[in-house]
């Protein structure tokens, strides 16, 4: 599945991966897999915690244009 996702992303070179859980909370376990994942790859892998204060200033750590959700419906 990532590796359709950064072949749509025009395959960088060291591609960026976002990790937001917003809807669940920041629990240490899920961030600790997703960077677990992707650890030793060339994905350049990072997350934003939300809950209790962010642990970086989203303005700055994210890129200035980003896409999430669905690719459903791309040509």
């Amino acid at each position: 599945m990532f590796a359709h996702a950064f072949k749509l992303a025009d395959s960088p070179e060291r591609p960026r991966l976002y990790f937001m859980t917003t809807a669940g909370g920041d629990p240490d376990r899920r961030i600790a897999g997703f960077c677990a994942a992707f650890a030793g790859t060339d994905v350049r892998a990072s997350h934003l915690t939300l809950f209790e204060m962010p642990n970086h200033d989203p303005a700055e750590h994210l890129p200035r244009k980003m896409s999430s959700g669905s690719t459903a419906g791309r040509s």
